[in-house]
């Protein structure tokens, strides 16, 4: 069964393959090709400015668990069982979802269990295979610097939501910054919290109340990737159970 330690072992290298892209594989030009990756950041058309967006971080991960599969069948090549990883991208939600801007004046509450709601989907999702049917155990969202907080709100009512998968089922916010400040860790941990306080907004609340398949929402581990123009800095990770976000560590890499 897949745990988190392998999840962490491609994101590290995802985040060495991002960052070895960032800083070579530029449209506007590079200081060298990058190492181990075919990945270019662009740039915009009017400003010519380097696009960073979850669309680079999304493949970087797919290239890293590429990666890790082929490293895994090397080591393992003689022995009759691998763990071997897929993967789907823009992956259908098992329940329904109400993502309107809109709802009742608010325009920051994405609902669960809607019957006249819509699937939804996950950005990428890990899969093992297991007596020839799939099964997931890996949700991953991917995003980048400083969206909405609707935005981020529709993606953690999916991760948080116990009816896409039991406790076995990792889940993932992973985020990717290429200007932080000093207040980023603050603003993500306020955006990401998916409980409010205000009683009048708890009737508007994002699961269906008194019903028992939403009591207990699932654990999401949330992760901040910093990058700056020289080289990556910093990865911080989080834990959200909708009710409290906690800081769990945060980690410095050498310049």
């Amino acid at each position: 069964m897949i745990n988190k330690k392998v999840i962490d072992d491609i994101l590290a290298n995802a985040i060495d393959l991002l960052n070895n892209a960032y800083l070579c594989n530029k449209e506007t030009g590079g200081k060298e090709n990058a190492i181990n990756t075919a990945l270019v950041f662009p740039q915009y058309r009017e400003n010519k400015k380097t696009r960073v967006s979850e669309q680079e971080l999304r493949f970087a991960f797919v290239e890293a668990l590429i990666s890790y599969n082929n490293k895994n069948q090397e080591v393992n090549n003689n022995q009759e069982k691998q763990l071997n990883l897929y993967y789907s991208i823009e992956t259908p939600t098992n329940d329904k979802y109400k993502f309107s801007t809109k709802d009742n004046g608010n325009s920051d509450f994405p609902k669960a269990g809607e019957e006249k709601g819509e699937s939804g989907k996950f950005d990428l999702v890990i899969f093992e295979k297991e007596n020839e049917a799939f099964k997931r155990v890996c949700l991953i969202e991917f995003k980048a610097n400083d969206i909405t907080q609707h935005k981020i709100k529709k993606d953690m009512v999916k991760l948080h939501n116990p009816k896409e998968g039991d406790e076995n089922v990792l889940r993932y916010f992973i985020e990717v910054f290429s200007a932080p400040n000093k207040n980023t860790e603050s603003n993500v941990k306020e955006r990401i919290n998916l409980k409010r306080k205000d009683e009048e907004r708890k009737k508007n609340f994002y699961y269906k109340e008194n019903n028992d398949e939403y009591k207990d929402l699932m654990p999401v581990t949330v992760i901040c990737i910093y990058l700056e123009e020289v080289i990556f800095v910093e990865k911080i990770r989080f834990r959200s159970d909708g009710d409290n976000v906690e800081t769990i560590t945060q980690n410095q890499s050498p310049k």
